[in-house]
């Protein structure tokens, strides 16, 4: 197994509930990773993959969420023309 320098990816956390929006943040930071962002429902995590460029590694996002949910936000990513990764692994 190849080893992963978990400090150089940039990981994105979709989550509505702050206690765990912050819970997997932090073991994403105890694991090494420096870029962690955040969007609070699929909506906004749509928004903040656009303004990242393409530099997300990583999505890790929840399912039930309201505005969007978890399988309306990879129905959306994936055929997106407006981001610029829209195959970033999604983990929900």
């Amino acid at each position: 197994m190849a080893d992963v320098d978990i400090s150089k990816l940039s990981f994105l956390v979709i989550d509505d509930e702050p206690f765990m929006l912050k819970l997997v943040t932090r073991l994403l930071e105890e694991f090494g990773a420096k870029t962690i962002l955040s969007a609070e429902n699929g909506a906004e995590g749509l928004e903040v993959l656009k303004a990242s460029h393409g530099n997300i590694d990583l999505v890790i996002c929840d399912l039930e969420m309201p505005t969007m949910n978890g399988f309306d936000f990879v129905r959306n990513l994936r055929p997106s023309p407006d981001i610029l990764n829209p195959q970033v692994p999604v983990l929900i």
